[in-house]
């Protein structure tokens, strides 16, 4: 392999190296990941607070965390009175943390965004310190800025979940796991550093996500067992005491759950959501095999170019022991997550910072220079994308909502002449030039959607509008039943309150009639069943207020009228 003139620090993939490359706390790498930092931080963090809960997950996540500092129960995780367990607790824990710094359960959806904000900064941090053995100092900097840009990673940094904060963990073992696997030396004290790092990384993401922090890295490991044919890197991972770290970790809160939920919590996260997902596809979320290699091209913006140029280079040096690290965190789990048929673009995220690393080196190593017919059809989408994000954000204001936002429109334009730019650049072969062009459009796009254009979309937001329109309402008549009929997305529940209730129809005239203040909201759709059931029991009710709105899941516009009963107590609320 070809040394890289501009990057002296980018070594041989050999073994003989890497001893000299694990030395990283003496060397420049605190010093890369501190300048990344500030990279991260401008593009990853940005906007997080600008636009309210989405629906569902975010919603369901962020109001079971909230229930949690309601009730003071960190065990037991619900959804109003659902038990949900499907997920473990360690990031209802991280947002519940996060939320009762900036007001508690009244905290804005934005504190319970802090945990997948800092995980996906730490993510990117840890794909500069994790790539290190692998591939040489400048070019893990790379992969740690390039995973930065990503648009998936960016997306779920600004989500209330799982993802982000998952990704951190599995980066961080994968790191530790390269430096066990690969040590050209024996030093006790640096080996049991990197063996705390692996498993408790492993402890971490078990108690976030279960057990799929073992897909990438298990995979990794049975890739690198059948290239080397030795087990040889097994001995130095701390198996004799590692595992019981891990499980010191994670283990207290599922036996503590397991005792609460008399078994129900194994039940349901194996039995009724991982082996759904595995059996067939759940939540209508099904797809056939090579859904994610076709929405990799917009999920892996702005580096698709870069991957499908990386590809060659990786082929041949595929028997590399790092080469054969690198694609055995990718195409096991890219498998397996092709062939479940429950199917979501964030589940192969985990793979993406080993391919931002294949194409950082790649570049760097001048292998990205073979340009066949795959590479153009590949900067070609990179184009399409490139362009179509940008006018999105320029239009969409102006066509859903009729207004003109001048702050998307500026860093909409100034994106589409950093991307002419990197265009020419990538044209050109001038590969760092096109990375820093990309990064700088990819940044300007982001701000763009998440400080300025998303807020702008009242129209999308629409339980935002349906809590504040009953507000005043809410305010005047005290200890008011608030309820919904027809729309049930869980953010109105984070908005409006644990309390809110989900009714249909014939529930709500109930409410209306009963003696208790109330104020339903009705879709129109359910208009007709509502007053009818009201008739019958000789209620009348009165529309308090309208609201139209798109709902983004459904894919249509809905309207609403809020009602309260005519002789009740919400007429002086109007009129004064």
């Amino acid at each position: 392999m070809a040394m890289s003139k501009s990057d002296g620090a980018l070594k041989r993939f050999s073994a003989s190296t890497l001893g000299t490359s694990l030395a990283w706390a003496g060397d420049r790498q605190w010093r890369r990941i501190l300048l990344l930092l500030p990279i991260c931080v401008a593009i990853l963090a940005v906007g997080f607070w600008g636009h309210g809960p989405s629906d569902r997950d975010e919603a369901r996540f962020a109001q079971a965390s909230k229930q949690m500092l309601e009730t003071g129960d960190f065990v037991d995780i619900r959804f109003q009175d659902d038990a949900r367990h499907k997920k473990p607790a360690g990031i209802y824990w991280a947002q519940a943390a996060s939320a009762s710094l900036f007001g508690g359960a009244e905290a804005p959806i934005w504190a319970y965004r802090i945990p997948s904000v800092l995980g996906a900064i730490l993510a990117s941090l840890l794909t500069t310190w994790a790539m290190r053995p692998l591939i040489g100092g400048r070019a893990a900097f790379l992969a740690g800025a390039m995973t930065a840009g990503l648009l998936l990673l960016n997306v779920e940094a600004r989500i209330a979940k799982t993802d982000a904060a998952l990704l951190a963990c599995i980066v961080a073992a994968q790191g530790a796991l390269a430096r066990l696997w690969f040590s050209a030396k024996d030093d006790p004290r640096e080996r049991g550093w990197n063996v705390f790092y692996f498993w408790t990384a492993i402890g971490l993401g078990v108690l976030i996500k279960g057990p799929i922090i073992f897909l990438p890295v298990g995979g990794t490991l049975a890739w690198l067992l059948v290239m080397e044919r030795s087990r040889g890197g097994l001995q130095r991972i701390g198996w004799s005491w590692g595992w019981i770290w891990a499980a010191l970790i994670a283990a207290p809160w599922f036996i503590a759950i397991a005792l609460r939920s008399d078994g129900g919590f194994f039940a349901e996260s194996v039995g009724g959501d991982m082996l759904s997902k595995v059996s067939s596809g759940q939540e209508a979320h099904g797809a056939p095999p090579g859904y994610y290699f076709g929405v990799f091209w917009g999920t892996f913006w702005p580096w698709t170019a870069l991957a499908a140029a990386a590809v060659p280079w990786a082929w041949r040096w595929r028997r590399a022991p790092e080469t054969a690290f690198l694609l055995g965190w990718i195409i096991p789990t890219w498998i397996v997550f092709e062939l479940v048929p429950t199917k979501l673009p964030h589940y192969v995220l985990p793979t993406y910072p080993a391919i931002c690393a294949l194409a950082a080196v790649a570049v760097l190593d001048g292998a990205a220079k073979a340009k066949g017919w795959f590479f153009w059809l590949s900067a070609s989408l990179w184009a399409v994308v490139s362009l179509a994000l940008p006018i999105a954000f320029i239009a969409g204001p102006i066509l859903i909502e009729g207004v003109f936002v001048w702050q998307t429109a500026a860093l909409g334009g100034a994106a589409l002449i950093v991307f002419l730019l990197a265009w020419r650049w990538l044209v050109a072969g001038v590969w760092l030039g096109f990375v820093r062009g990309s990064l700088v459009g990819a940044a300007l796009v982001y701000t763009a959607a998440f400080l300025y254009g998303f807020p702008s979309l009242s129209t999308i937001w629409i339980s935002d509008r349906l809590t504040a329109t009953a507000e005043p309402y809410r305010e005047c008549v005290d200890d008011s039943v608030f309820a919904s009929v027809g729309y049930h997305e869980p953010s109105l529940v984070f908005l409006a309150g644990t309390e809110t209730r989900l009714v249909q129809p014939d529930d709500a005239a109930a409410i209306v009639a009963g003696s208790a203040p109330s104020l339903v909201w009705v879709e129109a759709r359910h208009d007709n069943a509502f007053l009818s059931k009201l008739a019958e029991l000789n209620t009348q009710a009165a529309v308090l207020a309208e609201e139209t709105g798109f709902n983004y899941n459904r894919g249509k516009f809905r309207s609403f009228k809020l009602y309260a009963r005519a002789d009740g107590p919400y007429s002086a609320c109007q009129s004064s």
